[in-house]
């Protein structure tokens, strides 16, 4: 083999990378699943039917589970396959599907129901979908609206041609005028509806690269009682502290002070994982 004769280029930052490869490739990127899809409707019109569009829901950010267990044999150290059954509490024998009631305690007494009226309560929201309902100012949203993490909204025209350009247009004059849309949103099958607020959502392009896609932000809206007013104590009533005891208690934080570097300790439950 011939020996190698070039110049190696140290690289020390992390702006180095920067510079060398660009910010575009130094991204981590990730395959960009949709949350759902759901029809957006807007109106009603003079006839009493709302215009639709189609849009998609995407999780901007989410949380890393922990990674999921497996039950393993102790002699064979195979994974084991976990089933549930369900017994009959007097005889003991198995119970197939259709034999099993659901029941609601109700004052005092349990109020039985089938696996079909339990379908049907899930689902009397209707089908998934987006209602506006109307508009406000961006200033009526506050953050302490903001009760769980956002949503990001996008146009589907796989499904309903036609979805991005009313999608844009409305937009750019929301943005424009500076308005927040209010709407129901129906998320998925059997899930409860959400007033949520959508913003938007400017595009943002740095040295060629897509910081931030243009949309909307669906922001999930608190109800009445999630939201209460805090009584904090007032600085006022906080003791001052006597000059001569200043140094003092500095000294003896000092004294119990100790170097301290959390790579020192694993996590133990990061470690069963």
């Amino acid at each position: 083999d011939e020996d190698y004769t070039g110049s190696i280029t140290l690289v020390t930052s992390w702006a180095d990378i920067q510079q060398r490869v660009g910010p575009e490739r130094v991204r981590r990127l990730f395959k960009k699943r949709s949350q759902g899809k759901v029809s957006m409707v807007i109106g009603p019109d003079a006839d009493g039917q709302g215009l639709e569009l189609a849009v998609r829901l995407y999780n901007p950010v989410m949380r890393t589970p922990k990674s999921r267990y497996e039950w393993v044999n102790a002699d064979t150290n195979r994974l084991l396959t976990v089933e549930t059954k369900y017994l009959c509490s007097d005889t003991g024998a198995e119970l197939l599907e259709d034999e099993i009631d659901y029941y609601h305690m109700y004052g005092g007494e349990r109020v039985y129901f089938d696996k079909e009226e339990i379908r049907q309560i899930k689902t009397q929201f209707g089908d998934p979908g987006l209602k506006l309902l109307g508009f406000k100012d961006q200033s009526r949203l506050k953050p302490y609206h903001h009760v769980k993490h956002s949503s990001f909204l996008y146009p589907d025209d796989e499904s309903i041609q036609g979805s991005s350009k009313l999608f844009w247009a409305l937009h750019e004059t929301m943005r424009a005028q500076k308005k927040i849309a209010i709407a129901v949103l129906v998320a998925r099958q059997q899930a409860a509806p959400a007033f949520v607020a959508l913003e938007p959502q400017e595009e943002l392009v740095e040295e060629g690269a897509q910081i931030r896609p243009p949309g909307f932000v669906v922001v999930t809206l608190p109800y009445a009682d999630d939201i209460r007013d805090i009584e904090l104590p007032s600085a006022a009533a906080d003791p001052e502290a006597v000059k001569a005891a200043v140094p003092k208690a500095k000294k003896l934080i000092s004294r119990l002070t100790v170097d301290f570097d959390c790579d020192q300790f694993e996590d133990p439950v990061l470690q069963r994982h």
